[in-house]
This record gives structure tokens, C-alpha cells and sequence, in this order.
């Protein structure tokens, strides 16, 4: 239950990043050609996540690995280019052929940034997370319905009698799968 409020959380941060870029970097800076003082944009853009980040996390706290994977997954998909692809999306624009100002961003991992490299590169981490989901959200279900989500692995324990120098193996016969 909890990784499935994460998920809706990462998705609902995200969006709600995208919008707030929009209405305050297009609707405000550019339109009255304030670009020059995008120097005070950008920290208010960090304090933003941050606080997306802190708030979430408060809320997801009784379930460590939601929380781990609501930080980890909002950081990681804000930082990696899915904002701008966002803001593009949602404001009906299309993505900018090349996008300089994100040359030097190290979770964009083609180079350069175009439209395709951008796209290329989001889904990557995209796919990233969704596998994180599915692995935390496996965990979870297990454990709430009290059964293993992966086998445990199988024990080696040396022979009893070490001068025959054999090795045997065996499982626990009493998990079901």
C-alpha cells in the first residue's frame, strides 16, 4: 500500500514541478524578459524540490522503502531531464531540437542534448525507477501476506566428516512457493 502512495507522490511531485516551472519561468521571467535574474530562479527551483522531497518523506516515514524509493525516484526523475520534457508536454510546446543549458547535467547521458537524447536518456531512468517499483513493491506484498518474495538461496555446509572433503547441499523443505 505504501509504495503505491510513492508512486502516485512521485508522479503527482513531478507534475506539480512541471507546472510551477511553467507558470513562474515562462508565464513571469520570460514573458517580461526577466531571464537576466535566473539567477534567483534556480535556487527557489532547488528550495522547491527540497521541500517536495522533505514532505513526502515525512508522510511515508512509517514505511522505510517507500520513503527510500519516493527520495531516490522524485530526485533522480526531476534531475534527469523528465521536468523538461514535462514542461515542454505540458505547456503544448514542442522539446527544443538542442537544449544547451542542459549540457552539463551529469544524469543526461547523451551529449549532446538533443530533443532524441533527451527522450532517449529520460526513459532510461524512467525505466530505472518503474524496476525499482516492481522490486520494492514485490518486497512489500510479501511481506504483508507473509511469504518470501524471492526463494532463499540454498545453504552449503561442509560434509560432517571433513577427511572425505565433500560438500552437501540442501534447502529448506518447509517454505512453500
Amino acid at each position: 500500500m505504501y509504495m503505491k502512495k510513492a508512486a502516485f507522490a512521485v508522479v503527482l511531485g513531478l507534475f506539480s514541478y512541471a507546472v510551477v516551472d511553467i507558470m513562474l519561468w515562462q508565464r513571469i521571467f520570460e514573458s517580461h524578459r526577466l531571464d537576466v535574474y535566473a539567477y534567483l530562479y534556480h535556487p527557489g527551483w532547488w528550495v522547491m524540490l527540497a521541500s517536495q522531497i522533505i514532505l513526502g518523506a515525512t508522510l511515508l516515514a512509517p514505511n522505510w522503502r517507500a520513503t527510500v524509493f519516493y527520495v531516490g525516484a522524485l530526485l533522480l526523475l526531476a534531475m534527469s531531464g523528465l521536468e523538461d520534457v514535462l514542461y515542454y508536454w505540458l505547456d503544448g510546446r514542442p522539446i527544443p531540437y538542442w537544449l544547451p543549458w542542459l549540457e552539463r547535467n551529469p544524469w543526461i547521458f547523451l551529449k549532446p542534448v538533443t530533443a532524441t537524447n533527451l527522450l532517449l536518456s529520460v526513459s532510461v531512468w524512467v525505466g530505472v525507477c518503474v524496476a525499482a517499483f516492481v522490486y520494492c513493491y514485490r518486497r512489500e506484498h510479501a511481506a504483508s501476506v507473509g511469504y518470501p518474495a524471492l526463494p532463499e538461496p540454498i545453504s552449503i555446509d561442509m560434509h560432517q566428516d571433513p577427511s572425505k572433503g565433500e560438500l552437501s547441499f540442501r534447502m529448506d523443505a518447509e517454505q512453500e512457493f
